[in-house]
């Protein structure tokens, strides 16, 4: 959608990262108002009438999200046949069992940092469960993220480690300490909110903002709401790759709950500008309100499309390596959602990225920054081919029967 006639470069692209029609229609079932949910959910089930089957294969991606499409439908009162409401039911029931054991370790951990003088800020999953849905279990959480000061990283890793949690090892850019509860749960322990040098959080700021919450009795700081929406957005930019169905889930759960006024949009259009995220933050705000119904004032929406116009085009590469590398590799999808401005635009970034970029991208692979790399990198991957296709043959040729 935009507000100005011509939405603003690459804002086409993007949908790469959304949810397509068939994942809508789950979403709206679990996410919009009871009218529309309705609608979405029998035209959703229309079309595969057997719950089990739908979510099997690529549907997988839709399982977390069946507590809170329970939770709605049971909400806005409508009926399921017995089949569906039996595995709706069973979904609920496993995933607040497990939800209950995830906040029990995260007290116990809560605990642990706590005696050892450590004030920690709980982010993603676990945060969002905590402060965003209706009910914690409604949110499935895999792991449990804390952003930690770097004065304290060290203090907390030992603590913890002496209470039972082992090592899983250094993220590639150490920026992320990766333990493992007992029972199997990942503890990461964050230096910084995002990967990226390209579109750095305003983590100051952020701190400075952050409320406190309870869990299970255990006191906790989390961003505040209008901060989590910002860092939902920064995984683009840092090149990683998002989940939509859970990202759509987060940010409407976020938005929904927290209703944020003036003030908070100002706060959030002023650090996705300064952080480099205008681009990701329209495209998830304008697939919300067309979508799923969330309320996002016209000006709120205009406001980020103008400093979406007018990213620069270090931000720009970093949003299209974050939605490439969402795509596996593959620019096809890119290149069918996009118009020719934004084609070029991916032509452009393919064979001359912005320096910043290219910079960011030899120092996360351990390359010594070169203007040759320029000419280098376009080689890089079809070398990577080549040489794997080599080590095949190798292996094949190895593997044949001797007489």
């Amino acid at each position: 959608m935009s507000t100005t006639g011509q939405p603003p470069l690459l804002a086409d692209t993007l949908k790469v990262l959304l949810p397509g029609p068939r994942e809508t229609l789950f979403l709206q079932a679990c996410l919009a108002p009871g009218a529309r949910a309705g609608e979405s959910w029998r035209a959703w089930f229309g079309a595969h009438a057997d719950i089990q089957a739908a979510i099997s294969g690529k549907g997988a991606v839709l399982k977390p999200l069946l507590p809170l499409l329970h939770f709605a439908l049971t909400e806005h009162g409508i009926e399921l046949d017995p089949p569906t409401l039996a595995v709706l039911r069973a979904a609920a029931i496993w995933e607040g069992r497990r939800s209950k054991r995830v906040r029990e370790i995260l007290s116990d951990v809560l605990g642990i940092l706590a005696r050892a003088g450590v004030e920690p800020v709980l982010l993603n999953g676990t945060a969002l469960a905590a402060t965003a849905y209706p009910r914690p279990a409604l949110r499935h959480c895999h792991d449990i993220d804390f952003w930690i000061p770097d004065a304290d990283l060290v203090r907390a890793q030992e603590a913890l480690t002496r209470s039972g949690l082992f090592a899983a090892g250094t993220s590639r850019t150490r920026r992320a300490v990766n333990l493992v509860h007992s029972e199997g749960l990942p503890v990461n322990l964050l230096r910084s909110l995002t990967a990226s040098t390209l579109c750095p959080l305003p983590e100051t700021e952020m701190r400075k903002r952050t409320v406190s919450i309870s869990v299970m009795d255990q006191p906790v700081d989390a961003l505040s709401p209008i901060d989590a929406l910002i860092h939902l957005c920064s995984p683009v930019g840092g090149g990683a790759v998002l989940e939509p169905t859970i990202w759509v889930a987060d940010a409407a759960c976020l938005l929904r709950r927290s209703a944020p006024t003036g003030s908070d949009w100002d706060i959030a259009i002023r650090a996705a500008t300064a952080s480099g995220l205008s681009l990701t933050l329209f495209a998830i705000l304008s697939y919300l309100r067309e979508e799923i119904g969330i309320m996002v004032p016209d000006d709120v929406l205009g406001r980020v499309e103008a400093e979406a116009s007018h990213s620069r085009r270090s931000h720009r590469d970093a949003v299209l390596a974050g939605a490439r590398k969402a795509q596996g590799g593959r620019l096809g999808p890119m290149f069918r959602h996009s118009n020719w401005r934004s084609r070029a635009e991916i032509i452009r970034f393919l064979a001359l990225p912005s320096q910043a970029f290219l910079q960011e991208w030899c120092a996360d692979r351990g390359f010594r920054w070169s203007p040759f790399w320029y000419a280098l990198r376009p080689l890089r991957r079809p070398a990577l081919k080549l040489g794997l296709m080599r080590k095949a043959r190798r292996a094949s040729w190895q593997d044949r029967p001797t007489d």
